[in-house]
């Protein structure tokens, strides 16, 4: 799912990318997050920023591990991650 997500991007269709997160948990999302944003900087994509709901924010920095190459942001709506390239 991740290496899918990191081609949507790198195929620049939708920028911001949205991606809807309903019915995974909030280990699962913010792992799948991480895995996106790990494929992207493995493919060279770059991505500004990936703006997640105000929970999804709390449990991504709640161990202090920091996004790698990109801006975390709060302020998506609930379930729904946008993924930002940089242009």
């Amino acid at each position: 799912m991740a290496l899918g997500i990191a081609a949507a991007l790198a195929a620049w269709t939708l920028d911001p990318l949205p991606v809807q997160m309903r019915g995974l948990s909030l280990s699962d999302a913010a792992y799948l997050i991480r895995a996106v944003v790990r494929e992207c900087s493995d493919a060279e994509i770059s991505l500004h920023s990936v703006k997640v709901d105000a929970e999804l924010f709390a449990w991504l920095t709640a161990d202090g591990t920091p996004m790698i190459a990109c801006t975390l942001a709060a302020g998506a709506d609930p379930g729904e991650v946008l993924f930002q390239r940089k242009r």
